[in-house]
């Protein structure tokens, strides 16, 4: 307990050498995240149904399928087979990819189908721009496969076109149930963040610029430090804050679909940013508002009388921050949840919809107080008001 409190007499005598070291640490600590910093997830948000399949297929044949990403980054395409009868361990495929007529990427796969569906990727070399461009896969069985093989398909409908068959068209709603795959590393993943975001990289700059200045100026406010020479290191530990809740956004949402296009990296960097803003702004208004409500305490405390009012004063004063905080908590929640029933689950249900920073619970038990708390208020005022008028009377 003693070294603590040496050490915060030392960062309070020291705020500028502290601001520094506090900077050079957040630094150091998103790049260490930005070192490890990594997203592997299919660009579909959701998977494709597999109750269906395409086969038998011999050696020679293939299916094909049309698909557009909405992302940047294309590293793969996963697809889905199954075989009769045990796994085995070297079963061949070729898979192309094309755009039009050109083949994009080739790669030959050598991988165990069994009985139970198996999920295939397939990585390649990486696509950065592939959006607004179609493409076309094309899984062949390739010679030496010792059994027929089956491609599962989806009917949903979610892809162009319709799966083709030994260049024979399905039925428009039978597609090849597929994932595109992206699977990057920390720059590129930098760069498929800023992508998201007007001008790019530029654009990524301005915002954190932005957003660690405004910061910086926070802590400077709340440190209450001297305006002089010591004001950039407050800037720059505004600025590595910044740094700091971006990418460790970036790895909450390593295993996410797009997060830089979703409901994740954004809101989750605005929300963080927007909290510790409020700690600040608190911070810095504590000082003055405790010598106002010190100040208009004394008075209005003053000025009541007796016992009764003082209390009746007090349950007033927790009725308002009760319903404060339940205001807080709704403004917290999440939406309702929604169940659906999905086709071919057996009647499994799958939560849709997001969720806020609160449940429900809290909201509603803060609610009722609330409304216990300011029915406890009239009652007593009422109690107060009869006894005045009986003393009165009397």
């Amino acid at each position: 307990m003693r070294a603590v409190v040496g050490y915060l007499k030392w960062l309070s005598e020291h705020r500028v050498g502290a601001a520094s070291g506090l900077a050079v640490g957040a630094i150091l600590v998103s790049l260490g995240l930005l070192w490890g910093l990594s997203w592997n997830a299919p660009m579909y948000s959701s998977a494709p149904e597999t109750l269906f399949s395409i086969g038998p297929l011999a050696s020679g044949e293939s299916v094909e399928q049309e698909f557009e990403v909405a992302g940047s980054f294309l590293t793969g395409v996963e697809f889905f087979a199954r075989a009769d009868g045990v796994v085995d361990s070297s079963t061949p495929f070729v898979a192309r990819l094309r755009e039009g007529e050109t083949i994009v990427r080739e790669g030959r796969i050598e991988t165990g189908v069994g009985a139970e569906i198996e999920a295939i990727r397939w990585d390649f070399g990486v696509l950065a721009d592939p959006e607004g461009r179609r493409f076309r896969l094309q899984v062949v069985v390739d010679e030496g496969a010792t059994r027929s093989i089956y491609l599962m398909a989806s009917l949903t409908d979610k892809l162009p076109g319709s799966a083709v068959t030994n260049g024979i068209p399905a039925a428009p709603h039978v597609d090849l149930a597929l994932q595109p795959w992206r699977k990057i590393r920390r720059m590129d993943v930098l760069a498929a963040t800023a992508g998201s975001l007007p001008a790019g990289f530029t654009g990524l700059t301005v915002l954190v610029l932005a957003v660690g200045l405004g910061m910086g100026y926070l802590i400077f406010a709340m440190a209450r430090d001297p305006v002089g020479s010591g004001v950039v290191p407050w800037v720059g530990l505004g600025l590595s804050i910044a740094v700091l809740v971006l990418v460790v956004e970036a790895q909450r949402s390593a295993g996410l679909s797009l997060p830089e296009r979703h409901f994740r990296l954004w809101p989750g960097f605005f929300r963080t940013v927007g909290l510790l803003t409020v700690a600040m702004i608190g911070t810095i208004a504590a000082g003055p508002a405790r010598r106002v409500t010190g100040s208009v305490r004394k008075e209005f405390w003053d000025a009541l009388d007796g016992r009764r009012e003082r209390s009746l004063a007090a349950l007033v004063l927790v009725a308002v921050l009760a319903s404060l905080v339940a205001g807080l908590a709704y403004a917290l929640d999440g939406p309702e949840i929604v169940f659906v029933e999905v086709a071919g689950s057996s009647g499994e249900q799958v939560v849709q919809g997001a969720v806020g920073l609160l449940g429900h619970e809290p909201a509603r038990i803060m609610s009722r107080a609330a409304a216990v708390i300011w029915l406890v208020v009239g009652a007593v005022a009422l109690l107060f008001r009869v006894s005045a008028r009986q003393r009165g009377s009397g």
